[in-house]
């Protein structure tokens, strides 16, 4: 039986797009409590520090970036299009860096 490991900078861009996904289902929450008129407080702390945790995984994934990993890994692993859009992992490199307010704005 053959295992495959996840290569770093697939594991790494992963963490990213989780991360997102996270933050943008939190920003939600927040939204939605806020609607209803309902204490934030919490919902928002749990914002802050995922945008916080996120800030670390995009700086791992640029660092991968920068030391040429990408260069190694994308060739033997290249990125599927998503089924959806087309567009391919290596993508998401575009967005790194915007708040969940500008993720929410641009729809992503």
């Amino acid at each position: 039986m053959t295992v495959e490991c996840e290569s770093e900078l697939r594991m790494a861009l992963r963490h990213v797009r989780t991360g997102r996904s996270c933050i943008l289902r939190q920003a939600n929450v927040v939204a939605v409590l806020r609607d209803k008129s309902l204490p934030t407080e919490q919902a928002e702390s749990v914002l802050r520090w995922l945008e916080e945790t996120q800030r670390g995984f995009e700086d791992h994934y640029r660092k991968l970036l920068s030391d040429g990993f990408a260069a190694i890994d994308l060739v033997k692993d290249a990125p599927a299009p998503h089924p959806q859009t087309g567009a391919a992992d290596a993508e998401v490199v575009v967005g790194l860096g915007a708040t969940s307010g500008e993720l929410n704005e641009r729809g992503r």
